[in-house]
C-alpha cells in the first residue's frame, strides 16, 4: 500500500544539514546585530535545531557537525 509520508524515487538527502546551516546563519546574523540576549537566542536556536534534527533522525551527527562548522 502506498504511503503519503514516503517520497518514492525522490532523493533529497544532503551531506550537511541545511536546516542546521540556516539556523547557524540566523544565529550569526543575530550576533552581528549585537546584544547579549540576541547572542543567547542565536545559540539556543542552533542547539534546538541541531537537537531536533538528530532526535528526529533526519541527519547523521556528521551532517549536523558539518553544517555548524562550514
Amino acid at each position: 500500500m502506498p504511503s503519503l509520508l514516503v517520497t518514492y524515487g525522490t532523493a533529497t538527502d544532503l551531506f550537511f544539514s541545511g536546516h542546521t546551516a540556516i539556523a547557524v546563519y540566523g544565529a550569526l546574523e543575530l550576533m552581528r546585530l549585537g546584544g547579549p540576549w540576541l547572542v543567547l537566542l542565536g545559540v539556543a536556536i542552533v542547539l534546538f535545531e541541531a537537537g531536533a534534527v538528530l532526535v528526529l533522525r533526519a541527519h547523521y551527527t556528521a551532517d549536523v557537525f558539518a553544517a555548524i562548522v562550514t
